[in-house]
């Protein structure tokens, strides 16, 4: 069976509602989202693109929201609000181990994770 990473996701908290606060980094930490100039952001292409889709993450999915984020050369923070608690639905079984980073361990290995 092929190793996966353990799940940084705490057993004791119900990840389905909530407000959560997302940091995400690049490889290397190297600068595809941009540069900084004079005191000022400015987004590369990816990080236009980033941008656009955080701004209009909830015409995507109406049960996401990102009221606050921010995009720097080489990470983002993000303040992500999930608005409903059956997107565990979302594969049809509504079993929580969908979401399991390991196929091997999800209900339906077919499925893709949410």
């Amino acid at each position: 069976m092929e190793q996966y990473r353990k799940s940084p996701r705490a057993k004791f908290l119900d990840y389905d509602e909530g407000n959560f606060f997302v940091t995400i980094c690049t490889k290397d930490r190297k600068h595809f989202f941009g540069d900084i100039h004079n005191g000022e952001m400015h987004l590369s292409k990816i990080g236009e693109f980033v941008t656009l889709q955080l701004s209009s993450a909830s015409d995507y999915c109406r049960d996401i929201d990102v009221p606050l984020f921010v995009v720097m050369p080489n990470h983002l923070h993000a303040i992500i609000a999930v608005n409903c608690s059956d997107i565990a639905l979302a594969c049809m079984d509504g079993n929580m181990q969908q979401r399991n980073p390991n196929p091997a361990l999800r209900a339906n290995p077919t499925c893709q994770r949410h």
